[in-house]
């Protein structure tokens, strides 16, 4: 780590700090801290970040889980911010930074932190470098799951961060991509995280961006008195989930025969509501035929968001007919009881 030892209580007690004074001036409690960001990179050449191992994390971890409870503060910590998602069940580029479900939530590693104080039962990593192919983007999330099977089932998974990068084998990172190209490609990486490797968050960086590059969803001109606002179709891409699946709803199985080249998932609300998400990225229409609980309406929402339309809710759907999924579109289906 770049942090002198000496100064970690220092550190931790500045995190606290921080929580104690935004709740004590705003009334906001901190839900979750995340001390380190993509600790396996060594962060030379002055972009922010730091290395740490696995073993001075679980230490800070110590401290500051102390130091939340002594402070009467519930706020949790949120471990690891994995650089690559197989960081968290591999070596990587450095065993002393790898490896991260079984050093952190094994009861029989040195750097277990599972019955620290504060600590979230979860596990975060970032989707960047592992989603060149649909081959790569799924084997490396079926040995996340695999993994966290082994060490301990009930831990939760977050993905954490992701946004286009270079090495992905399709899109550059430079340069804005207002259209469905991005939107697909980022909706199809979810899709992944969420029912392969079994996601419970999915974040997004960044909100508002002013840089000529794929990494916002909304973009401003770099100006600080004026300008324009643009949105981007990976906006509405991204509400097609995140609108629709609220905190708290479960996943639940979907069988797909008649079109496998569709990407269907459907989750449950906790009010009961049902939401169903396909994406399409051939180019050619698609249908589906729905087979439905019988406690569930006959009518559903229908929202698209494809190369003329942004989340645009259609008029309800008959859900014993045949629905239409258009080219190269993301539509959720919005079903109550």
């Amino acid at each position: 780590m770049n942090l002198p030892e000496e100064n970690l209580p220092k550190f931790s007690n500045f995190l606290v700090e921080v929580v104690k004074n935004i709740y004590k001036k705003d009334g906001v409690l901190i839900n979750y801290i995340s001390p380190f960001n993509e600790p396996q990179w060594d962060w030379k050449g002055g972009q922010e970040g730091s290395p740490w191992t696995n073993g001075e994390m679980s230490g800070l971890c110590k401290l500051l889980g102390n130091d939340l409870k002594n402070a009467g503060l519930e706020t949790k910590i949120s471990i690891t911010e994995a650089g690559l998602l197989t960081h968290l069940f591999d070596r990587g580029n450095d065993s002393e930074r790898g490896f991260q479900i079984k050093e952190f939530f094994s009861p029989e590693s040195k750097n277990f932190v599972g019955d620290f104080p504060n600590m979230a039962h979860k596990i975060s990593g970032h989707s960047y470098y592992t989603v060149r192919t649909d081959t790569i983007l799924n084997d490396v999330r079926i040995r996340l799951k695999k993994e966290i099977q082994n060490i301990d089932p009930t831990l939760e998974f977050w993905m954490s961060e992701y946004c286009i990068l270079g090495g992905n084998g399709v899109l550059k990172g430079g340069g804005r991509d207002l259209g469905m190209e991005t939107a697909l490609f980022v909706a199809n990486i979810i899709h992944a995280d969420l029912t392969i490797a079994n996601a419970s968050a999915w974040q997004w960086w960044l909100a508002v961006s002013p840089y000529n590059f794929k990494d916002g969803l909304v973009y401003i001109d770099k100006s600080e008195t004026d300008g324009n606002i643009y949105e981007s179709k990976l906006l509405w891409a991204l509400g097609n989930y995140s609108r629709f699946i609220r905190p708290g709803a479960k996943r639940v199985f979907v069988k797909s025969e008649r079109n496998p080249d569709l990407k269907t998932s459907a989750y449950r609300n906790v009010n009961g509501e049902l939401v169903v998400v396909v994406i399409n990225q051939s180019n050619n229409n698609k249908s589906i035929q729905l087979e439905l609980p019988k406690n569930y309406e006959q009518l559903g929402e229908l929202y698209e968001t494809s190369e003329n339309k942004n989340l645009l809710k259609q008029k309800d759907v008959d859900l014993r007919n045949q629905i239409l999924i258009p080219k190269r579109s993301i539509t959720t289906l919005r079903i109550t009881q």
